[in-house]
């Protein structure tokens, strides 16, 4: 299952230029989290089963959704207890939902069982939605705190699947507002102010840093930085025999350089032993080979295959098996290619390998700076984030930033401001709550409604009512320029509002 398009667009970039390449956890979520149990009932499911539960929950446009079997609905409403009798347990703590090891491999992201928690999460909030008012709230409630919770999760991509998590609760109390009666809102609005604690950015931000940042840094750039250095000059073969070395190289001869115009270069690799030809345009892979690099002005060409690389010498034809952490530290920046421009990704390769050659402290002495550096880049995107005003155009990193750090921290800044969003929509459910109160004469009503967080002036949100009998409230904080944050309550497509 993917997450909202949103998310995914958060999820994915903060993964490959953190964390490298993403793959499924194989080791459960620790015993001590509550929601194990529920969360392996959804992994443990075929597929076909998993999709028929999927169509149930939001059929393809023009299907309707299929009528579960009995054994289905039990398994549904197994789930929804389970989920609500977990939400009583103790507050989880970060360690509760992290499935690592300190010997994993830091450009593996074990981000465990995401697609498991958002369907569970949505078969609860499903559940809830045919049941009346009064036997739904408890629903509700415990798929907020299932979301609330996670996001006391050591990566940025189990706090955002949190944050989607607990909105799907949210959207399925605003759309049955005024289902409920008085008391029950009453109940509503004490159990959302009781969720689990939200964390702060800074919090947030530093737990992405110490589980996938420093580790990254310490275990694969830094080792890649002093055997690049250890190697000689920026990929320039040593002046050893042709095909020397061992590895995918050692039969391997260089038998002609293409240059076509217009950019349009090859090269063409013959196998001595077997006597095959390929020939390769960059970035293409034949034979399990991949040219990863052409460079006709540095006369420098670099192969890979599986974790190994090789760089040719384009004036002397020799090929020489480059170290482990090199190509490590080189597949870190090709990974980002896949939502970076190329030529980008590239220059920044390079700059990395020239700044730590110009570096009085060598590698590790750059690696001190880029710490530094890049907590300098998340304050900025902090204060970002806590700006009323949405920024008016991309964050440009200052022109002699890390390149390291510009590729990384413009994204946080999206990031923060999904936060700071669910944040304040959890608020507006309570002034909603408190609205619909009023209208019902209900005692709690005559407190005085929760306030914009985002009002210097201590004010309320703005309320507009709609033609379906709904009302949108809005905040001051802004998810586009200009454009405020928007949230529809009271009605079938209750939920936040996107700009137009």
């Amino acid at each position: 299952m993917k997450p909202p398009a949103p998310l995914r667009r958060l999820f994915f970039p903060i993964l490959l230029l953190l964390t490298g390449p993403v793959h499924a956890a194989d080791r459960p979520l620790p015993a001590s989290n509550p929601y194990r149990e529920a969360i392996e009932r959804i992994e443990a499911l075929a597929p076909d089963e998993r999709a028929t539960l999927d169509a149930w929950i939001s059929p393809e446009e023009g299907q309707t959704a299929p009528v579960l079997s009995e054994p289905q609905r039990n398994f549904v409403r197994e789930l929804a207890t389970a989920l609500i009798e977990a939400s009583d347990a103790p507050d989880t703590t970060a360690a509760d939902w992290d499935s690592s090891d300190p010997s994993d491999d830091p450009m593996t992201a074990t981000i465990p069982s995401v697609g498991a928690m958002r369907q569970l999460s949505r078969l609860v909030i499903k559940d809830a939605d045919e049941l009346p008012a009064s036997e739904a709230l408890a629903h509700y409630g415990a798929v907020a705190q299932f979301g609330r919770r996670q996001r006391e999760g050591g990566s940025l991509m189990q706090q955002l699947t949190g944050c989607a998590i607990e909105g799907i609760a949210q959207a399925g109390v605003a759309r049955r507002l005024t289902d409920f009666s008085g008391d029950e809102l009453a109940l509503l609005a004490r159990d959302w102010a009781s969720l689990a604690h939200s964390p702060t950015l800074a919090e947030a931000f530093a737990s992405e840093r110490d589980k996938f940042f420093r580790p990254l840094i310490d275990r694969c750039i830094l080792p890649g930085l002093r055997e690049l250095l250890a190697e000689g000059d920026a990929g320039e073969a040593n002046a050893q025999p042709e095909g020397a070395g061992e590895g995918f190289s050692r039969d391997l001869r260089l038998s002609a350089l293409v240059d076509l115009g217009a950019g349009e270069r090859r090269i063409s690799l013959e196998n001595t032993r077997t006597g095959e030809v390929i020939t390769l345009r960059p970035s293409e892979t034949e034979a399990g080979i991949e040219l990863v690099r052409l460079d006709f002005d540095q006369r420098i060409a670099i192969l890979r295959s599986g974790e190994e690389e090789a760089v040719i010498n384009l004036r002397s034809k020799r090929i020489v098996p480059r170290g482990r952490e090199i190509a490590r530290l080189r597949a870190l920046f090709d990974g980002q290619k896949a939502i970076s421009d190329e030529r980008d990704v590239d220059s920044a390769y390079r700059d990395l390998v020239a700044r730590v050659r110009r570096h009085p402290g060598g590698p590790e002495g750059y690696v001190e700076d880029l710490y530094a550096e890049y907590q300098r880049a998340i304050d900025a995107q902090i204060a970002s984030a806590d700006s009323v005003r949405a920024p008016r155009s991309e964050p440009k990193p200052p022109a002699n930033s890390d390149p390291f750090v510009a590729l990384v921290s413009p994204t946080f800044g999206r990031v923060g401001r999904v936060f700071r969003n669910l944040d304040t929509e959890a608020v507006m459910l309570q002034s909603a709550v408190h609205a619909r109160l009023v209208q019902l004469g209900h005692p709690e009503g005559a407190a005085p409604a929760p306030a914009d967080p985002w009002d210097a002036d201590g004010g309320g949100f703005t309320a507009e009512a709609t033609p379906d009998g709904g009302f949108v409230l809005r905040s001051r904080y802004e998810v586009n320029p200009d454009a405020p944050l928007s949230y529809k309550f009271a009605a079938p497509d209750a939920g936040f509002v996107r700009p137009k």
